[in-house]
């Protein structure tokens, strides 16, 4: 799977909960800070994070009626590996992967599309979940 960030800059997009999957994850992307953290959570959970507002120097996220920086090391997910790459590269590598483009009608969830050449993020394979990664990277 694919995440535009251009598609995840207005603050309503900042989170995105893929909860179709065995094992549910959330991408987060602050556009002040161009940070990107992908959170995994349980077999069977249902991801409800959520964007909070901004505070020292950091977009907040609310998971489970906590408000968590979203650098914080007390956020009760895991952190999941990602790649940033461009859309040549992931196209190329990639050429029938799904994208996440915006927000669509309820139940649609992602779709493939071909967005404007940008960045984007790839949450990695999700069968092989979880995967170890640097939670300050």
């Amino acid at each position: 799977r694919c995440y535009v960030l251009r598609a995840m800059k207005n603050m309503n997009s900042h989170v995105v909960n893929e909860n179709r999957c065995e094992r549910p994850f959330c991408v987060t992307y602050c556009d002040r800070t161009d940070t990107v953290r992908v959170l995994v959570g349980s077999v069977g959970d249902l991801l409800e994070v959520q964007t909070a507002g901004f505070d020292d120097g950091q977009m907040l996220i609310m998971h489970s009626e906590t408000l968590f920086g979203q650098n914080s090391d007390k956020i009760p997910l895991e952190d999941l590996s990602f790649e940033r790459t461009t859309w040549a590269d992931w196209t190329g590598a990639h050429p029938e992967s799904l994208v996440f483009v915006g927000d669509q009608p309820a139940g649609a969830g992602a779709q493939q599309s071909k967005p404007e050449a940008n960045g984007s993020i790839n949450s990695g394979s999700l069968p092989d979940l979880p995967k170890e990664s640097d939670p300050n990277g």
